[in-house]
């Protein structure tokens, strides 16, 4: 016949087990119910991996946009303290070269230390703010009040002194004479004018002209 003693021990021994098993079971059930709560919130996209990206190359245009303006104007002076002006009828800036102006339909004026106008127009054209040059080009045309009127496909000036490069054929109608060449030089603020590559000229008077000059 056993003790009290022992049946005590057996019966804790039981209740031990039981709490051991109960406690697997719940355990097993909480697992359990965070794997399936797990797998509801990864299909809502909460817990979902990150979409894919766009993959960035070096390749990226810093400034996309171009600054546009209507009936654009550039002012200034040149090293003689002399005004000029250049309009368009409209103007954007290049998307590479900050200080470069694209112009379209551009009409401009000078004003030579002699007091002279000198007038200008083209198709198109470019001004650069930092070197001062402008560049333009189709049916460009230089007018000089009478003295001369110059027209060619493109010409180069630079606005601080005033010189003019055109390394395009030019046919100059000045007082009394026609003058075709391959190409122009102005400078000493319009005072030297330089014709090179088969030059022609035709001297015209009042009731008679000369042929062609070489």
């Amino acid at each position: 016949m056993s003790s009290l003693t022992d049946q005590n021990q057996h019966r804790a021994v039981k209740a031990q087990r039981r709490s051991s098993r109960s406690g697997l079971v719940g355990g097993l059930a909480l697992l359990g119910a965070l794997a399936l709560m797990g797998t509801f919130v990864w299909q809502a996209g909460v817990l979902a991996p990150p979409a894919p990206q766009d993959v960035k190359t070096d390749d990226v245009v810093a400034k996309p946009d171009q600054i546009t303006a209507a009936n654009a104007s550039i002012s200034g002076r040149d090293k003689n303290d002399r005004p000029y002006t250049i309009h368009a009828v409209s103007g954007e800036q290049d998307k590479v070269v900050d200080s470069l102006v694209l112009m379209n339909t551009v009409t401009g004026a000078f004003e030579r230390p002699s007091g002279a106008k000198l007038d200008i127009a083209s198709k198109t054209g470019q001004y650069d703010h930092k070197s001062k040059a402008l560049e333009l080009s189709g049916d460009v045309v230089f007018t000089e009040g009478t003295r001369f009127k110059a027209t060619m496909d493109k010409a180069a000036i630079n606005t601080d002194d005033q010189s003019l490069v055109s390394k395009s054929p030019v046919k100059v109608d000045m007082q009394g004479a026609m003058i075709e060449a391959a190409s122009l030089t102005v400078t000493d603020n319009g005072t030297r004018i330089l014709f090179k590559g088969g030059v022609k000229a035709k001297f015209m008077t009042q009731n008679t002209s000369t042929g062609d000059t070489p």
